[in-house]
């Protein structure tokens, strides 16, 4: 079974420099790309995952979950957090479903574990099952138990990794809210260029140029998705940084289009 695992930051599906508020347009759009891509593409076997942008990381910040349990008063921001978290997901669930999709959510914090901040396991039967029954699971990053810290987030980021590697994935792809990975910040360099291709022979250059993310993120920025990325790069898994914001690119990526973005690669 080839499956492509697609994660949409939370940055492409919510206007992030607003708390709590869903980018409607955006997932629209983002669910008919991927239901054309279904049209086209019948035998297609796809995992989502999602971020949190304004929904999660606003709420997770205030109250320090992603530091651990401290005092007792953060065991609500915990449940909070878990809750906004879920609201985000229907939104972006039932827009798949409007469009006769069988996307099916599964909470992370109801069926992962962490040590530490780090995820050691999670339950992937009721995923595979899923997958085998033809629908799309649908995971996000939570904020879920730890067995050292009380509590931790667990970031889509983590989730993508662990989920390739389990189920034998062919293609990761990030759908971001930039074009990919550039030599230099495009935000103050105007001369910045795109890198089209990583791999092992340019890998430490690349990271010496990427910095982390510039807005409120509990989980870390295109530098952290890189030094994550690369254990999946060794086993001969694809991963693809595209810009899901640009009209078509969830689609053509998902048909196979590797020229959208940057493509990290073992050649």
């Amino acid at each position: 079974m080839s499956i492509i695992i697609l994660k949409l930051g939370g940055s492409v599906i919510t206007k992030k420099e607003k708390d709590m508020l869903a980018d409607l347009k955006a997932i629209k759009r983002i669910a008919r790309e991927i239901k054309e891509a279904f049209e086209r593409s019948p035998n297609l076997k796809l995992v989502l995952v999602h971020g949190g942008g304004s929904f999660g990381h606003s709420i997770a910040a205030k109250y320090n979950v992603h530091l651990g349990l401290k005092s007792g008063n953060q065991i609500l921001g915990f449940t909070k957090t878990v809750q906004v978290m879920r609201k985000l997901n229907l939104i972006f669930v039932e827009e798949l479903q409007n469009l006769g999709l069988p996307a099916i959510p599964l909470q992370p914090s109801a069926i992962s574990i962490q040590e530490d901040s780090k995820l050691s396991d999670m339950f992937t039967k009721t995923l595979i099952s899923a997958l085998n029954l033809g629908c799309i699971p649908v995971l996000w990053g939570d904020a879920v138990f730890d067995e050292k810290q009380g509590y931790s987030i667990l970031s889509g980021d983590h989730i993508v990794p662990f989920l390739a590697r389990k189920l034998d994935s062919e293609r990761v792809i990030f759908g971001t809210n930039v074009d990919g990975v550039f030599d230099s910040d495009p935000n103050t360099n105007k001369n910045a260029k795109l890198i089209r291709l990583i791999t092992p022979s340019n890998i430490e250059k690349t990271l010496r140029n990427v910095s982390g993310s510039k807005t409120t993120d509990v989980t870390g920025g295109m530098r952290r998705k890189i030094l994550e990325l690369l254990p999946l790069v060794e086993k001969g898994i694809q991963v693809e940084i595209i810009n899901a914001k640009k009209e078509g690119y969830v689609l053509h990526s998902l048909l196979g289009n590797k020229e959208l973005g940057t493509l990290i690669s073992a050649q």
